[in-house]
């Protein structure tokens, strides 16, 4: 684990990823590089944050030799552009993404990012998407595969998963670039297409992906539009003939998380402030004002109510 933002930490990165060059927002100011990882049996998982201008390796060779991997992305927090040859992505929490190190790419920060990085063996990846125009790209995670792919990820970033045997290493290989096939071919179809979903499906959609993300502070009607590739104009009038909006369905989602927690006495230690932020509330006073608006009551007195001792 290294936390150091200078030449040791781009030396951990490096070691962990390959020969990737960071480039600091301000050169003579301290800036944010954390990476922590474990290796087992090929398989490497590394917690990276960093608030750096840019991560960027430049085409040296597509020799497996010098490029033995390939990495799966899951950006975790904030938001970044990759650029990978000849695509550029917008990243946002949630979004999973195949990088092939062995051409040009480059990542660049909207302030501080967190990215969980799984390296895979690039010769299987290669030879799995031996008829793919390319192996890198955004991996669409809408479908019953896409979700399983990214359940998979989930589950290794668990410190519990932490080692396993040279069979079950290949196995779990194997698996996730069978999944992630056509999780990629997706990056090549028409994106248009998607917006032809059925408003009700759409809405359905939508609304799985709030429970899906209702505790990051970025869910908002733009992340999920670009999650399924839709204009916003079409999720609004998707949940318009439900005589409701997105905006009012995740404050009222996250409300109700909240006095979910606040009326469990397990929670009883946590401030209000703390439990506010886990559902994604990022201002405390908002909440406080939304919450009585909701419930005609302040949430302290929401929670003295609903775990007071009952009186006989």
């Amino acid at each position: 684990m290294t936390n150091s933002p200078d030449r040791a930490w781009e030396q951990a990165l490096q070691d962990s990823c390959g020969p990737f060059q960071v480039a600091w927002r301000r050169p003579y100011a301290r800036g944010i590089g954390y990476i922590r990882g474990r290796a087992t049996q090929g398989i490497g998982v590394h917690d990276i944050h960093t608030d750096a201008g840019s991560i960027h390796k430049q085409r040296q060779s597509v020799d497996w030799a010098d490029d033995p991997h390939c990495f799966l992305v899951l950006q975790q927090r904030g938001g970044c552009h990759m650029n990978l040859q000849a695509q550029r992505l917008e990243l946002q929490p949630g979004s999973l993404v195949l990088m092939d190190p062995a051409g040009d790419c480059s990542i660049e920060p909207a302030g501080l990012i967190q990215h969980l990085s799984i390296t895979l063996d690039r010769q299987l990846v290669t030879q799995a998407l031996r008829h793919a125009r390319h192996y890198s790209g955004r991996l669409y995670t809408e479908s019953t595969t896409g979700r399983a792919l990214l359940r998979w990820v989930q589950l290794l970033a668990t410190p519990e998963h932490n080692g396993f045997g040279q069979e079950e290493g290949l196995a779990i290989q194997e698996s996730l670039i069978a999944l992630l096939i056509p999780c990629l071919k997706g990056d090549t179809t028409d994106t248009k297409g998607a917006g032809l979903l059925a408003e009700p499906t759409l809405r359905l959609h939508a609304e799985s992906l709030v429970k899906e993300f209702i505790q990051f502070p970025e869910l908002c009607p733009a992340f999920i539009a670009q999650r399924l590739s839709v204009s916003q104009r079409s999720l609004y009038r998707a949940f318009q003939q439900g005589g409701s909006s997105l905006c009012e369905m995740i404050k009222a989602t996250r409300i109700a998380r909240s006095a979910g927690d606040l009326a469990n006495p397990r929670q009883a230690h946590q401030s209000i402030t703390s439990i506010s932020m886990r559902w994604g509330f990022s201002d405390a006073a908002y909440f406080c004002r939304v919450f009585k608006q909701h419930f005609g009551m302040s949430p302290s007195e929401y929670r003295r109510n609903a775990i007071a001792p009952s009186v006989p």
